[in-house]
């Protein structure tokens, strides 16, 4: 049997034709194969001509299912999380539901590179360092990204602060890790806020350039779960290329993928989803796994008592808790 064919009995089917849109698809990375393969497993449970569709532009991927104009869309477990928790009224997303998490290690961190001579994120300030710091863009005062913003006014270090000391916030065109990463490798900034661990640049990075990774402070990852939702994890000692960090860095954790539907979806449908999930997790994990765990977009082995556990809060899906307890893994 080739490449990507699933060995396992098809088992239960639905004898109706469905059209299938997932959500945010358009964008190269792990998520476009989580869409693709649990679009490649869903299709041996379905009548023959059933259609999918990755769809990109127009509301977010959460108003699209939640709306019912998608199916199906993916997101970072915090994120996914905050929209749920933070939108009301309107317009929420009340109706989202979880089919499963799916593993991934990530962290933000805070990078500088070795010549400006700082251990901690207050030296910055104490000699009003003229760093060129690298973010994302967004909406808010500073014109970074709510995170990076909060962590940043936090400190009390603004956009104007920054450049009263001969520096600058380079603010990048997208949210993906490797642009603002790349600016740093390509000397255009000497520092770096950002998550995607797994991104090869980072590993280029510190492969090419002295950097250090900076903590953030206690009571900042405090206030940061407090008002934003977000954990807090420890960076090993060692984790790139074994010397770096020098020394345990505390951090905003970033971690997990969940995969949302809308809890209208057919219940036999949510079933299947979740099975396609568990049952052809070896698909999937075929994809990551030729990758170094920790160069690794999503972590592996994919257990299933984590999947049906680990959706930050975001209640199962009827259909898919089904399968799960059938199966004793809630």
């Amino acid at each position: 049997m080739g490449h990507g064919e699933y060995v396992l009995r098809v088992g239960p089917k639905l004898d109706k034709k469905i059209d299938f849109k997932i959500a945010g698809g358009m964008r190269l990375g792990p998520s476009t194969l989580i869409g693709a393969w649990l679009a490649q497993g869903l299709r041996k449970h379905l009548a023959r001509g059933s259609t999918f569709t990755m769809q990109s532009g127009g509301d977010d991927p959460f108003s699209q299912v939640a709306s019912g104009k998608a199916d199906l869309c993916y997101s970072t477990t915090h994120s996914a999380t905050a929209a749920l928790t933070m939108k009301h009224g309107n317009g929420s997303y009340a109706k989202i539901r979880a089919i499963c998490a799916l593993p991934k290690r990530d962290w933000y961190q805070f990078v500088v590179s070795s010549s400006l001579n700082v251990s901690f994120i207050e030296e910055i300030v104490e000699r009003k360092a003229p760093i060129r710091l690298a973010v994302p863009s967004g909406a808010t005062p500073s014109g970074a990204n709510k995170l990076q913003d909060f962590v940043l006014s936090s400190y009390g270090i603004g956009p104007t602060d920054i450049e009263s000391w001969g520096g600058k916030l380079i603010r990048g065109e997208s949210t993906r890790p490797h642009e603002h990463v790349g600016r740093v490798l390509r000397n255009e900034a000497d520092a770096v806020f950002e998550d995607g661990i797994a991104t090869r640049h980072w590993w280029e990075l510190f492969a090419a350039r002295e950097m250090r990774i900076l903590p953030i402070r206690e009571d900042i990852l405090v206030k940061a779960r407090c008002e934003l939702g977000y954990k807090s994890t420890i960076i090993p000692r060692g984790w790139f290329y074994g010397r770096v960090p020098d020394r345990e860095i505390p951090t905003v954790d970033s971690s997990g993928f969940v995969v949302l539907v809308n809890e209208n979806m057919d219940e036999d449908l949510a079933y299947l989803l979740a099975k396609c999930a568990v049952e052809y997790k070896a698909e999937i994990e075929a994809e990551f796994n030729i990758l170094p765990v920790e160069r690794s977009s999503l972590t592996y082995p994919l257990m299933p008592g984590d999947m049906a556990k680990d959706t930050g809060g975001i209640p199962l899906h009827k259909g898919a808790e089904r399968y799960f307890r059938e199966k004793n893994y809630l």
